[in-house]
């Protein structure tokens, strides 16, 4: 048996690790260790788990972006 903590701001997290493994895990709450807080809004766009981190297009997008800018 394994108990694991998934607090609210770390469900989404939780579910994709089940979605790799391709198992669903039972959920239950224990008295005592109830949310004290309500799971956190979804935010729009394609950050993912991984957050708002710029991606490697972004990256060369902005050092093109720089080097135009350059005096020539």
């Amino acid at each position: 048996m394994a108990i694991s903590f998934v607090t609210p701001e770390s469900l989404s997290h939780w579910s994709l690790i089940e979605k790799r493994h391709a198992v669903k895990l039972d959920r239950e709450s224990i008295e005592g260790f109830e949310a004290s807080s309500p799971a956190p809004e979804k935010e729009s766009g394609s950050g993912g788990i991984k957050g708002k981190r710029p991606s490697k297009k972004d990256k060369l997008r902005q050092l093109a972006a720089a080097a135009s800018q350059l005096p020539k």
